[in-house]
């Protein structure tokens, strides 16, 4: 699969967790608080890429020590890891969406 083929599963993939955010919690009600939800997403993204790079340290110090056993277990630490990573920067995408989304409501809320 190509990067363009990628993208565009992952565009529908944030599409539908926007929508599904905002059926269920409803827009933001001010962009601090757009804000708040977008900053929670990036924190839980960004502890999932921390978790990677333990997991990585790991797997490395069994490479050096030929400790061959290890591979597959923090392979898939590595690989479960990087899933709920991915799953996070789609819930970041999307909270940027919900962003402006609910921002463009309220305006043309006040406008009317």
């Amino acid at each position: 699969m190509n990067m363009n083929a990628l993208k565009e599963i992952i565009s529908d993939l944030v599409d539908k967790e926007k929508t599904s955010t905002i059926k269920n919690h409803g827009y933001a009600h001010s962009d601090h608080e757009a804000l708040a939800l977008l900053r929670e997403e990036i924190c839980e993204a960004q502890s999932e890429i921390k978790l990677i790079t333990i997991w990585e340290v790991a797997l490395k110090q069994s490479v050096y020590r030929d400790e061959c056993h290890q591979y597959s277990k923090l392979v898939n630490e590595i690989k479960q890891k990087a899933i709920n990573g991915a799953c996070e920067l789609i819930q970041v995408a999307a909270m940027c969406d919900k962003f402006k989304e609910s921002r463009e409501v309220r305006e043309s809320g006040e406008s009317e």
